[in-house]
């Protein structure tokens, strides 16, 4: 508060300038001066007017109105003058008024909170994406969630039933209040790869607040379809490729509290069994002469039409049928020779595996096109055999036997060493247990005296050999190896079957390894 003036002085003359425009607005309503000196003496404090010009006194009732200490007009107020004894007057300089606040806008935001699949009361796990943050590994984590693309196998006529499938569901949680959101995408990945393996503009309806189903080709539920390629060779996705990840991205005006969503799900291979394969695709006898050669196929009819099973061992017995023609033969290896004639690298054996797929609902199913081109590993241990029946020194000498180059053999075991007969060798690959073969296409009729399967050795794990599954045909789910052991009495094998897992980021199949592999 400023004093513009006291009991000697007259106000300056700025003082009237300074009120001009102002007394337009606040006294500019028809009252004259004595008026305004009536409305002024309202106020206590104002008990001397004789010395205020006529305009100090308007300039007075302007700054009044404006702190809303005075009637704002002139009909507002009837009153009579109260003049009370006293010298000095002050005057407030009024203050340019502050503005008024403007209500505040509300930040539009907007977002994608949740991406899932849903599989009758299963659901996989979601990771939205918020803007700046990076995932914690918790988060990172996307669980298990599996189901089998394409249409199932009917097991009792091994045909494809193309209304027998395992539906999914994809539904995102978009947050736009203000329906700010200008386009959205949902994308499909496969492992390690930053190339979408399709890709879908979302439609407005998929794009509004709230829970939406993601449709495909009009459809709301998926069965894995895709378009078809060397990756996907019929039109489904493949345990080859997987684990696979849908994301669902967003963009609009305003804040962005999740750019995007996403969630991971598996296809892949649930249970592998092992059968006797089919008889027709071991050779066909040869033709007897001065040599009776070994049938693979009468020996295949030993076998019970069936593997032994897991955890139990089955003796293969190998027809020989040799006799000495002279007594120098009881001293000489014309047995050895003939046998390894009769058997050349040791009998023939079919074994196929029956490859189902994880279900949505945790069982399992038999999904062919599901398998794409995944490849399985066959892999054989050695066995060690059992001398503590052997006399001490018969034992003692078959024991040294059997030890021969033991720890450099691949893989180490105490079956016969390739120098004495057997199969056993330092690389592992010379004289395979599971010998390449070429294969043919899947049929519904398999060749006579032709393997079906296509065999090739691994490249690190020389002993071992990768297959590839037939997805149509008589068999649909399946794949498989020619087993053939050495030919020497009391050599034993364990053999086994892994689906080989995705590629690394190195190139390498995580199975063709020298170490010891796990179920």
């Amino acid at each position: 508060m400023n004093n513009l003036f006291d009991d000697d002085e007259d106000a300056p003359d700025e003082i009237d300038v300074l009120w001009d425009s102002m007394m337009e607005r606040l006294t500019g309503d028809g009252m004259g001066p004595m008026r305004l000196r009536r409305l002024l003496a309202t106020r206590p404090e104002f008990y001397d007017l004789s010395r205020m010009s006529d305009a100090q006194v308007s300039a007075q009732v302007a700054q009044l109105r404006y702190q809303g200490k005075l009637p704002a007009k002139r009909d507002e107020f009837d009153f009579e003058p109260h003049v009370t004894a006293g010298l000095a007057v002050t005057l407030e300089v009024p203050v340019a008024p502050a503005p008024a606040k403007k209500s505040e806008v509300e930040t539009k935001k907007y977002g994608v909170l949740k991406l899932v699949l849903t599989a009758g009361a299963n659901t996989s796990a979601s990771r939205a994406v918020k803007a700046g943050v990076p995932p914690d590994k918790k988060e990172a984590d996307l669980g298990d969630f599996c189901f089998a693309p394409g249409p199932q196998l009917d097991e009792a006529s091994w045909k494809l039933d193309e209304l027998r499938t395992d539906p999914v569901k994809i539904s995102c949680e978009i947050t736009d209040p203000q329906t700010v959101i200008s386009k959205g995408k949902l994308q499909l990945f496969r492992f390690l790869s930053d190339t979408p393996v399709w890709e879908h503009a979302l439609t407005p309806a998929e794009l509004k607040q709230g829970t939406n189903t993601l449709k495909f080709s009009d459809a709301d539920e998926w069965t894995g379809k895709v378009a078809a390629n060397a990756d996907f060779p019929d039109g489904y996705l493949t345990a080859e490729h997987s684990p696979y990840t849908l994301k669902v991205m967003v963009e609009g005006t305003g804040e962005c509290v999740s750019p995007a969503a996403e969630t991971r799900f598996n296809v892949m291979v649930h249970e592998v069994a092992l059968v006797l394969g089919a008889r027709e695709s071991l050779p066909k006898d040869k033709a007897a002469g001065a040599m009776r050669y070994g049938s693979h196929r009468n020996l295949y009819d030993t076998l019970g039409g069936k593997l032994p099973a897991p955890g139990t061992t089955q003796k293969v017995e190998i027809v020989g049928n040799l006799f000495k023609t002279s007594g120098n033969e009881m001293y000489d290896n014309t047995a050895f020779d003939l046998h390894r004639v009769q058997w050349e690298q040791g009998p023939l054996i079919p074994v196929f595996a029956k490859l189902k797929t994880r279900a949505s609902n945790g069982g399992a199913v038999f999904a062919p096109l599901a398998l794409g081109n995944v490849k399985c590993l066959w892999d054989w241990e050695d066995m060690p055999e059992d001398t503590t029946k052997l006399d001490v020194e018969p034992g003692h000498f078959v024991a040294q036997a059997l030890n021969y180059d033991a720890k450099k053999s691949k893989p180490q075991g105490d079956n016969c060493h390739k120098t004495r007969g057997g199969k056993r060798t330092a690389d592992g690959k010379t004289d395979a247990v599971f010998p390449a073969q070429p294969g043919y296409g899947a049929a519904e009729a398999l060749k006579d005296a032709k393997f079906p399967f296509k065999v090739e050795a691994a490249s690190t794990r020389t002993w071992s050999a990768f297959s590839v599954p037939w997805r149509k045909g008589k068999l649909a789910s399946m794949t498989g190896v020619l087993f053939q052991p050495s030919r020497m009495a009391g050599d034993s094998y364990k053999i086994a079957c892994y689906v080989a897992a995705p590629k690394t980021i190195n190139g390498k199949i995580p199975v063709d390894l020298e170490e010891k592999l796990k179920s």
